[in-house]
């Protein structure tokens, strides 16, 4: 998950990116989602989330942050 947002999103090499599942309790979502938090020198993070568990997650769910990212937490 963590090279797939570096390639699709075009973080660079440096950047620590953090994947953790977390509990979603707003109506309508899973129970469980992921979260993506990606840390730019200087910047404030950049958080995204994913709407399946880690082990669901593919490829396309990532990629498809490029034109819909949800925002996170």
């Amino acid at each position: 998950i963590r090279y797939w947002t570096r390639q699709n999103l075009g973080f660079p090499p440096e950047a620590p990116i953090v994947v953790k599942e977390v509990p979603c309790v707003k109506p309508g979502c899973p129970p469980i989602e992921t979260a993506l938090m990606v840390f730019l020198k200087g910047e404030p993070p950049r958080l995204y989330k994913i709407q399946r568990t880690i082990n669901d997650v593919t490829f396309d769910d990532v990629y498809n942050l490029i034109e819909n990212p949800l925002p996170c937490c």
